[in-house]
């Protein structure tokens, strides 16, 4: 199990429980690790974890930002741009088809 997979189940568990969302965007640590209790194949990966919720509307664009690169500190801006495109690719979500773009860069 990885933080997709839980990131997967989470999504998931709001989208058909209104109750749990409701609760998980109020107070996301606390739902979270109530919720590993029924599912201890995500524990040890949520112990050391901190969550946050943020409820998007369709057209908003989440950027999360990343710890930057400390060991790669003699990177030009060029560098860093390639490096923060390939972590954007890899995590991409299409807000117009509200799926996870899958093979390109950008949803149809």
């Amino acid at each position: 199990m990885n933080t997709k997979d839980l990131e997967s189940k989470i999504i998931a568990k709001c989208w058909k429980d209104p109750e749990f969302r409701k609760k998980f965007i109020q107070n996301p640590n606390e739902t979270v690790h109530s919720w590993v209790k029924n599912h201890p194949e995500f524990k040890k990966l949520a112990d050391g974890l901190s969550f946050k919720a943020i409820e998007c509307k369709q057209n908003d664009l989440v950027i999360a930002l990343p710890p930057a690169p400390t060991e790669w500190g003699n990177l030009s801006e060029s560098e860093l741009e390639k490096l923060a495109a390939a972590h954007a690719w890899l995590s991409e979500y299409c807000a117009t088809t509200g799926q996870f773009c899958t093979g390109s860069k950008f949803c149809d």
